[in-house]
């Protein structure tokens, strides 16, 4: 196989919804106009071109791997994930100012199954890189979790736009948005206001439908439970009509 080739399957391979490092998507993942959109949702494109690193500034990991090491140690994060964590560690060690060690390696440890130390590694990632959009979803998504609703919120200082958090940026990666409209679903799921989880979720299935997140996001949605919750919150807008 050509490298040509080898280079193309590697990029079909490459979506990772949750994932630090922006890369190319399908090109039908474009953003669409949607009813009732989210906060902040016409401010900003999204994007499925290559991005520079939305922390800057200094080396990144491709720059240390170079882009084939990159694409082979990010398939390995999924395919071998104690393999991936005996190559992250002395990475993680030699450069802590590149966030997205961090967060390979917290999700290595997470599908090793030690969820103790991707826990840590959560932590230290949002202490070490507080405005690094994927860690702060990982430990929202962490705190949530734990039932600790208010202080997922607080992760995003309590604003749910995008735009709000990165004022300097008109254009977001698919990774990205993907990573924001996930935790702000499970967040307002956890809230009850589930006209702003459809709001979110049909901005999501416009953008990124073939996402792994989209599809989980979507089988949540579906679930009885849920069907369960749409009721409840829809007797209780009725009533707090009623009341004005």
């Amino acid at each position: 196989m050509s490298r040509q080739k080898k280079l193309q399957k590697l990029k079909r391979r490459r979506e990772r919804a949750l994932s630090a490092r922006p890369w190319d998507a399908p090109e039908k993942w474009k953003q669409q106009p949607v009813q009732d959109p989210p906060p902040g949702y016409a401010s900003y494109t999204v994007t499925d071109e290559p991005m520079p690193d939305a922390e800057g500034g200094g080396e990144t990991l491709e720059q240390i791997l170079g882009n084939e090491g990159l694409e082979r140690l990010h398939g390995l994060v999924k395919e071998n994930p104690h393999a991936a964590i005996a190559e992250l560690t002395p990475l993680l060690e030699a450069h802590p100012d590149i966030p997205v060690i961090y967060n390979w390696l917290q999700s290595a440890y997470s599908l090793a199954g030690n969820a103790q130390k991707s826990e840590e590694l959560i932590h230290r990632l949002y202490q070490r890189h507080p405005n690094y959009l994927f860690g702060r979803v990982a430990y929202a998504q962490l705190l949530l979790r734990r039932k600790e609703i208010k202080k997922a919120a607080e992760v995003f200082n309590h604003t749910w736009n995008l735009k709000a958090h990165y004022p300097q940026r008109s254009e977001f990666h698919i990774t990205e948005f993907v990573a924001f409209a996930s935790i702000y679903i499970l967040y307002h799921f956890h809230t009850g206001d589930m006209r702003a989880v459809d709001a979110m979720f049909q901005a999501m299935k416009g953008i990124a439908p073939d996402s792994e997140v989209t599809q989980e996001i979507a089988g949540l949605l579906s679930s009885p439970d849920v069907a369960a919750i749409r009721l409840v919150a829809k007797a209780l807008l009725g009533s707090k009509r009623r009341r004005r």
